[in-house]
């Protein structure tokens, strides 16, 4: 965090802040990870808005990034000139087939500024699934191979989607990358593990 360099006044109004800002109800399922919901950006944005400016406090987020990565940070703005920020926050841009280069920005940049502001009022905008709790269990992969028999040349011979969607021979995967895969819920996994355990 940063911050102007005096907070005196900004302070107290923080404080008032924390006493009105709930989290926000998590509406959304999370298509990444098992049994977790989050809520959407704009709908925080809704919910804390009016209380922001009800504190004399504006909502300040920039952005710049180019086709690889973006780089976020934000900042609470008080009437009196006082402020707080967080430091940038650069995330690569994600790698989806279906999206164009300029969609892949975007989901980084709502990703990004979704956690700065939960980091900036102290929110939870999604559910936790770090700890063991009392949680469902995941649900299995979707995608299983029990009836197929891959050969060692096959993995070798097998193509992977690489960084910027090129393809990569499975012979040309380095290690940490094969252990990605084959944890993965995707036809690629059974080829990764072939090769893993041939290593």
């Amino acid at each position: 965090m940063k911050f102007s360099e005096s907070i005196k006044k900004i302070s107290p109004v923080l404080i008032k802040l924390q006493e009105e800002v709930k989290n926000p109800k998590k509406t959304h399922d999370n298509p990444f990870i098992d049994n977790a919901r989050y809520a959407k950006l704009e709908d925080i944005i809704n919910d804390v808005q009016p209380i922001l400016l009800k504190n004399n406090l504006k909502l300040i987020q920039d952005i710049t990034g180019n086709s690889e990565s973006i780089t976020v940070s934000s900042m609470l703005l008080h009437i009196s000139g006082e402020w707080i920020s967080t430091g940038e926050l650069t995330l690569k841009n994600t790698e989806n087939k279906k999206a164009s280069v300029s969609q892949e920005a975007g989901i980084s940049i709502t990703y990004a500024r979704r956690y700065q502001l939960q980091g900036l009022l102290g929110i939870n905008s999604e559910d936790d699934n770090d700890g063991n709790g009392d949680k469902k269990q995941p649900t299995k992969p979707k995608y299983t191979n029990k009836d197929e028999n891959i050969t060692l040349e096959q993995a070798r011979l097998h193509d992977f989607k690489g960084k910027g969607g090129i393809l990569v021979k499975g012979s040309d995967m380095e290690k940490s990358s094969l252990e990605w895969y084959s944890k993965a819920d995707s036809k690629s996994a059974p080829y990764a593990k072939v090769l893993l355990n041939n290593m």
